[in-house]
């Protein structure tokens, strides 16, 4: 492994645990109509479209556990969700649109809903949330979207690392 890709994993496990760290402290991001997002799952969802698939994988399973560990006593379930979430969208990313704005942003989006409504329903089936259908999806556009705005974020950052990298 190479010096900068170490450094590079080093770097995404400081910004993965701080936004795990973020996200926990209650009152610290503005909830709006009463949902805040999901830091890790924004984090990640800009290193799934900038990394090699092996490290999207990795990070997005670090993710799903940290999420598992945060709603339920079961550590697992999520992990493999984001796994699967990041083999698909990092091969699609590296191999098909070749790290395209346009589809780093509406894969970003994708992650995110998806992300969103594995979430809230694994807050049904282990914490007892009850929702009605519309409650529920309406819950989890609100959530996602705005876990989207700081995925946009992490996308801006990690394209313009992307284009250091270039020169």
């Amino acid at each position: 492994m190479n010096e900068r890709k170490t450094i590079r994993i080093i770097i995404y496990s400081i910004e993965l645990l701080i936004c795990f760290s973020l996200q926990g402290i209650v009152g610290l991001i503005p909830d709006i109509m009463g949902c805040t997002p999901l830091l890790t799952v924004a984090c990640v969802s800009s290193l799934v479209l900038f990394e090699s698939s092996d490290i999207a994988i990795i990070f997005s399973m670090i993710c799903g556990i940290f999420i598992d560990i945060s709603i339920s006593d079961i550590v697992g379930p999520y992990g493999i969700i984001m796994s699967i979430i990041a083999f698909i969208f990092s091969y699609v990313s590296n191999e098909i649109f070749m790290k395209r704005s346009l589809f780093c942003v509406i894969a970003s989006l994708l992650i995110c809903l998806i992300s969103v409504f594995a979430y809230n329903a694994g807050c049904m089936l282990y914490l007892g949330v009850e929702y009605d259908s519309l409650n529920f999806v309406m819950t989890s556009l609100i959530k996602s979207g705005y876990t989207f705005l700081f995925a946009l974020l992490f996308c801006c950052i990690n394209s313009s690392i992307e284009k250091l990298k270039e020169r």
